[in-house]
């Protein structure tokens, strides 16, 4: 690869100037703002989106890898002054991986285009790319989690000599940790071909000849045989359930609890990942691990934090805040594992810890150095001035939560919670669980574990009594009695998109039951009634949201077959709800053959089926609970004005309590065998009511045979 340090050139010598300006260049790298480095890559974006972008499907017909291979020839061609040719074959020999040949002979029919748009960019700016840039579109296989986190977890080990990373991608954590240190020895193991050789092209122009790995990290028995500190980041909801079947092959110290923990909730989470690595960490040794907030307080997974704590394992637990994820709004939770005599596990509640530049949100370098600081010593004099003056800091130790001037409450940012006391609820817990199963079923599926209490919750807002400043005012007046408070959260946001309706005007919509109503779309399903023609527009406003399940064809038709015909149309399991208080909902769970539109004063909530179960979703949001949220929400927000109306950025910050998937199927179902019960009780009712107001009316005009 190119040489930063000492430029060879194959076809004739560069200039001392030219030397000393490409050096300077990649030492740039270092110092570049995160605005420099968005324009750069910016840039060279634009050449690969100009001349592979499918405006019809919307999808790069360039992979990502093969951008790298684009820009690395350029900046190979431009600083060695090489043809096409040598460049590929210096390339392929830097790297020593000879197979790279058969990639450039795909790519060569588009070196036209796109290497001589390419050679007109400077090196500093295809350097900028090839180091820094993340895919166009994000897939299982091109995973990561995005520089603000990969920054952090390098200055969480910035005292390490060696680090090691569970899973590459493509080398972010890797380059900033070159980048912080040049002296530090990095290795890594990745599944991906693709992402290695990104990697390795990385990692090569920094001259580090790394130990990096191409290959399955469950089976690879060779990877960090150093015991190196490392990271590692798992993929979400990546399937494992093949582990099932070869865990006498994954073996290790925590092989039983493969077998323990069988079923898709094992074996779609991060946990066989970190009990993997575990393997690997030696005495004195770390690894920091990545994690949604369920692997820490869901109670499918309390087996494995019960095991972690009883073998020492646990040393800090660190919520990070939401919208940190690239293309993710969940927020997350940093996992610090050690072999050491840990005897307490430093809770840290960073989730107010970013910084906010419009709807973006990432860590600052202050940001990170107080995280960094609350683990280490666990106090930071940046924490003074972010939520309480220095004397409520000093004080909280002694008196918990304080409240500040302006009502909002205080929170503690770290607490050290005892081993003994984290294990203490535990394993009463197991106790009864061990005596309800019996003696002899030592080792039983999670299905028949009792699940009466949280059991073995290691949510660091459990211990720090933490929110982020704005959602604890949205919770701070709900009831206790409710059960809201004390269980695990999430957000609207995370596990829905919230997309506003649109307005037309009344001409263009037919009030239910019009015979004028004229299909949108195209043919589809035939007329019922007096509800039009086709495959008919209908039509959700907010005076068909009644807290219940919608019947899209009582609803208005729209007129026009055109109308609405560019706009997105509601799809199954989806919640319609006004964006004005007094906030009302309905659920559609049958299109019945239409198209269906929602109104601008609605919000249409598309729902991640896989995060949360839709009717789960539904009672919980018709509920008192978030009755009281909303309301509270909107006078917070809207103090002095008439109309109480929630903002979408507002109503993703909408707290949920999260029970285990298989207890939000079984409440769903039972809800709507509720639901199927009130309707026929008011179909009953209805006949009741209808014959009590014909009654008089029959008797004084009673038929003509009964007059006679």
């Amino acid at each position: 690869m190119v040489n930063v340090k000492n430029v060879v050139v194959l076809k004739g010598e560069l200039s001392k100037e030219e030397s000393i300006m490409l050096r300077y260049s990649v030492n740039m790298l270092k110092e570049l703002n995160v605005d420099t480095i968005e324009k750069h890559i910016d840039k060279i974006t634009a050449i690969f989106q100009y001349t592979y972008y499918d405006s019809v499907v919307e999808v790069p017909w360039i992979s990502f890898k093969d951008s790298i291979l684009f820009s690395t020839l350029a900046l190979v061609m431009i600083n060695n002054r090489s043809n096409e040719t040598d460049g590929e074959k210096y390339i392929a020999n830097e790297l020593k991986q000879p197979g790279i040949m058969r990639d450039f002979e795909a790519l060569r029919p588009y070196y036209p285009q796109v290497v001589g748009h390419l050679k007109l960019c400077s090196p500093i700016e295809l350097l900028t790319y090839i180091m820094f840039s993340e895919p166009l579109i994000r897939s299982k296989s091109e995973y990561n989690v995005g520089l603000s986190i990969n920054r952090l977890l390098v200055e969480l080990l910035r005292d390490e000599i060696c680090v090691y990373d569970w899973g590459f991608a493509q080398g972010e954590f890797l380059v900033q940790a070159l980048l912080r240190d040049e002296e530090k020895q990095v290795a890594g193991i990745e599944v991906e071909e693709s992402n290695y050789i990104v990697t390795k092209i990385r990692l090569s122009l920094m001259q580090i000849d790394a130990d990096l790995l191409c290959g399955d990290l469950f089976f690879e028995r060779a990877a960090n045989r150093q015991g190196y500190a490392a990271v590692i980041c798992p993929p979400f909801k990546r399937d494992l359930r093949e582990l099932r079947h070869y865990g006498q092959m994954i073996g290790g110290a925590f092989e039983d609890l493969y077998w323990y923990l069988d079923g898709s909730d094992m074996y779609r989470s991060e946990w066989p990942y970190i009990l993997r690595t575990l393997e690997s960490v030696r005495s004195g040794g770390k690894l920091i691990a990545l994690t949604t907030n369920e692997a820490a307080s869901s109670v499918v997974y309390n087996r494995i934090r019960l095991r972690l704590l009883e073998e020492g394992l646990v040393e800090s637990i660190i919520q990070l805040p939401n919208h940190l994820l690239p293309a993710h709004s969940r927020s997350v939770i940093l996992w610090v594992f050690s072999r050491k005599k840990n005897e307490y596990v430093r809770m840290i509640d960073a989730a107010d810890i970013r910084t906010l530049e419009g709807r973006k949100s990432y860590l600052s370098k202050e940001d990170i150095r107080e995280i960094v600081e609350l683990y280490k010593y666990g106090s930071s004099s940046l924490s003074a001035g972010r939520n309480m003056s220095a004397d409520a800091v000093a004080n909280l130790d002694e008196q918990g939560a304080d409240d500040m001037d302006d009502g909002t409450p205080t929170k503690k940012l770290v607490v050290d919670v005892p081993y003994d006391d984290l294990m203490n609820d535990v394993n009463s817990f197991y106790e009864r669980n061990r005596l309800a199963l019996g003696e002899a079923d030592l080792i039983v599926p999670m299905d028949f574990v009792i699940r009466d209490e949280p059991g073995c919750d290691l949510s660091p807002v459990r211990y720090t009594k933490g929110y982020t400043k704005r959602a604890s005012r949205f919770l701070e007046p709900m009831n206790p009695d409710l059960g809201l408070r004390g269980r695990q959260y999430i957000f609207l946001g995370e596990v829905c998109t919230i997309k506003r309706g649109f307005v037309l005007p009344k001409k263009d919509v037919a009030a239910a039951g019009d015979a004028g109503a004229i299909g949108i779309a195209g043919s589809g399903a035939g007329t019922t009634g007096n509800e039009g023609t086709g495959n008919e527009g209908k039509y959700i406003t907010p005076k068909h949201l009644n807290n219940d399940i919608i019947d899209v064809l009582t609803v208005d038709s729209l007129e026009g077959s055109d109308t609405g015909h560019n706009k997105t149309p509601v799809t199954i399991n989806s919640i319609i709800m006004s964006k004005s208080a007094p906030f009302k909902f309905g659920f559609v769970d049958d299109l019945k053959g239409k198209n269906v539109y929602s109104n601008g004063n609605t919000y249409r909530l598309t729902i991640d089926e896989e995060q949360i179960n839709p009717v789960y979703l539904f009672m919980y949001l018709t509920s008192d609970m978030a009755k009281l949220q909303l309301d509270h929400m909107v006078e917070l927000t809207n103090p002095y004005s008439r109309t109480k109306t929630v903002s979408i950025e507002d109503l993703k910050e909408l707290y949920l309590p999260l029970l285990p998937r298989k207890e939000q199927d079984a409440v769903a179902a039972e809800f709507l065998k509720l639901v199927e019960k009130e309707r026929q009780v008011q179909m009953q009712l209805d006949e009741i009511l209808e014959n009590k107001g014909a009654l008089l009316i029959k008797s004084l005009n009673p038929p003509e045979e009964e007059a006679k």
